[in-house]
């Protein structure tokens, strides 16, 4: 799993490539920390090149948004990989989430 941030005057853009997976729980938790400490009213989430998710990562995706929450701020995901749409679907994450196509 690779993960690129880069920062406007309003968001964080979050790229993630690669599996999320138990395996890269500690990566994962510090990049989202840092995001967290990162200013810009907005937390934009490429997740288009996430081929598949684990429980721990969905987990990390509700906390993320929850922590932005009690800033006044919003988590977008802006593409999923079909492998994760469905999924999401079924568990009904894209009524919690806002995601863009």
């Amino acid at each position: 799993m690779d993960i690129s941030l880069s920062t406007t005057d309003i968001s964080v853009n979050v790229k993630i490539t690669g599996s999320i997976t138990e395996s890269n729980e500690r990566q994962l938790r510090q990049e989202f920390d840092m995001i967290v400490a990162r200013p810009g009213k907005e937390v934009i989430l490429d997740l288009k090149f996430v081929p598949s998710i684990s429980s721990t990562g969905i987990s990390f995706l509700v906390i993320l948004r929850r922590k932005l929450k009690e800033q006044d701020r919003e988590l977008i995901i802006d593409g999923l990989h079909k492998n994760l749409a469905s999924a999401f679907a079924y568990m009904s994450l894209d009524k919690l989430f806002t995601i863009k196509p």
